[in-house]
């Protein structure tokens, strides 16, 4: 069987669940994996034949594909900037926005000598360990309520040559443990849980099947409750002159700024993705408060 016959085979297959480009996308990654080539490569050899492993391989792939089953589990890994990323089903798949948000960290540490950095939230690491990798000279900590997903992101950050230390935390029920809650913070940035279940209907059948519900979900009556705890923490441990970053939901950048806002930040700003959509938020501590988010914990529960 030639590559030509299985990229037809692909292009059959998988145009039930994904246009013509996405098919052709999936099929050119699964070969690339398979056969070790680029994409260039792979034009040139359309019609040679496969050998029987290297075909059983493409039809084991092809499988778990017209099941809706991202690529990126497919293969167990993302690319996340310029890293690639190991991903499984504990953790959410890295997006584009989720990039723009770590660039604009990134920029806005750029005149921060040795800057410390807490990442709430964590999931596979990719913001924690990017940042850390970009700024070798940083102290990163970062932490996620989910151990499996905290394998995962240990896994990145050793494969990463980071140096990120990552602790266990619910955020939304348990104090900052003391070795990092008596810290003082350069940045604090999280991308938390933010979709409404009633913003299902919006969302691809792939990632509601495969993707990890606790990473995506929030209370429909309750959307911003992660943020209010996201900027409290923030107000704890940040620097006067620190700064607190956020990805969020589309729907709510003007609740999202005045939460902040009355939280304590100045100059909380709101900034598009390359989409025209309202998706990063980020603001920055002037002042201490005297509400802390151990005292906000208690009101909560």
């Amino acid at each position: 069987m030639s590559l030509r016959r299985i990229r037809e085979e692909y292009r059959r297959t998988l145009s039930v669940i994904h246009d013509g480009r996405e098919a052709d996308a999936l099929f050119y990654w699964t070969a690339e994996e398979i056969l070790r080539k680029e994409r260039r490569q792979l034009t040139e050899c359309l019609d040679e034949p496969l050998d029987d492993t290297a075909a059983r391989l493409f039809e084991s792939v092809l499988s778990r594909l017209r099941q809706g089953e991202p690529v990126q589990y497919v293969f167990g890994k993302a690319y996340f900037l310029d890293l690639e990323l190991e991903v499984d089903p504990s953790v959410l798949i890295p997006r584009g926005e989720t990039e723009e948000l770590a660039l604009w960290a990134e920029d806005t540490l750029r005149l921060v000598p040795r800057p410390v950095i807490l990442d709430l939230c964590t999931g596979s690491g990719a913001i924690a360990v990017a940042l850390a990798k970009k700024r070798p000279e940083s102290e990163v900590f970062a932490c996620d309520i989910s151990l499996p997903a905290l394998r995962t992101a240990s896994r990145n950050n050793a494969k990463c040559g980071t140096d990120v230390r990552f602790f266990r935390q619910d955020i939304l029920e348990e104090p900052l443990p003391g070795s990092v809650g008596n810290r003082s913070f350069d940045l604090v940035v999280s991308n938390p849980p933010y979709v409404r279940p009633s913003e299902k209907a919006l969302m691809h059948d792939n990632v509601l099947r495969h993707e990890p519900h606790p990473a995506l979900f929030v209370p429909e009556d309750d959307p911003l409750r992660f943020y209010r705890f996201v900027a409290r923490i923030a107000m704890d441990v940040l620097r006067t002159g620190g700064c607190v970053m956020a990805e969020i939901n589309e729907a709510f950048p003007g609740e999202c700024k005045a939460l902040f806002e009355q939280t304590g930040f100045a100059d909380v700003s709101v900034r598009e993705d390359l989409h025209g959509r309202p998706r990063m938020l980020r603001g920055f501590k002037i002042a201490s408060k005297n509400v802390s988010s151990r005292d906000y914990s208690a009101q909560e529960r």
